[in-house]
């Protein structure tokens, strides 16, 4: 009887090799974890770069989730314009490239609380004036300041010239003025450096 004979039955005599179709699986489970590997690590940053090279801010910002920036109102808008402006040495606040601020006070000085007795009163009347100045500019207001003891030493003798009767008529006030800005454009030295005298206060007793 051959060896074969003598063997169990349903033994077999040499080993089985693995079935067919697992040895292409087990290549293809390697191809693929190699190939994650290297487009993870090499191909995927180069298309990315080459994406991202091609987008804007706000599509980046839409993909990654993030919110759009709230546009500024009008309001804000306009002030940071200004502000920008500001910066650049232009008016701020929305001023005109000529606009010079507003306007300028006028030059104007006062002599206050001058108390005197009219002549021919013999001290029993008296009259309390004050006298303001529209001066041309602020130069001539220094001028005028300068010379303020002298002025009024020669404003209270001018009008204390004047009798009560004098003082006291109305018309006779505007001549009155034509002669203080005389005096007072002498002392200072200057010409037309007075526009205009008035009587803020001008009381007789």
């Amino acid at each position: 009887m051959s060896d074969e004979a003598a063997a169990p039955e349903g033994a077999e005599t040499k080993k089985k090799g693995l079935p067919p179709f697992v040895m292409p699986l087990v290549l293809a489970l390697v191809g693929l974890g190699s190939g994650g590997y290297l487009g993870a690590k090499v191909v995927g940053p180069k298309m990315t770069a080459g994406f991202v090279g091609n987008l804007t801010i706000d599509d980046l910002n839409a993909h990654s989730g993030k919110k759009k920036a709230k546009p500024a109102a009008d309001g804000e808008e306009h002030a940071a314009e200004d502000g920008e402006e500001g910066a650049d040495g232009e008016h701020a606040d929305g001023a005109a490239a000529g606009d010079h601020g507003p306007p300028a006070a006028p030059a104007l000085y006062t002599i206050s609380d001058l108390v005197l007795n009219p002549a021919g009163s013999g001290g029993t009347r008296f009259l309390m004036l004050s006298v303001a100045f529209d001066m041309k500019d602020s130069a001539s207001v220094e001028l005028i300041k300068q010379r303020d003891a002298e002025i009024k030493d020669a404003v209270l003798a001018l009008v204390g010239a004047k009798t009560v009767e004098q003082l006291a008529e109305v018309s006779a006030r505007e001549p009155l003025k034509l002669e203080i800005n005389e005096l007072v454009s002498k002392i200072i030295k200057k010409k037309q450096a007075i526009k205009r005298v008035s009587f803020p206060q001008f009381v007789i007793q």
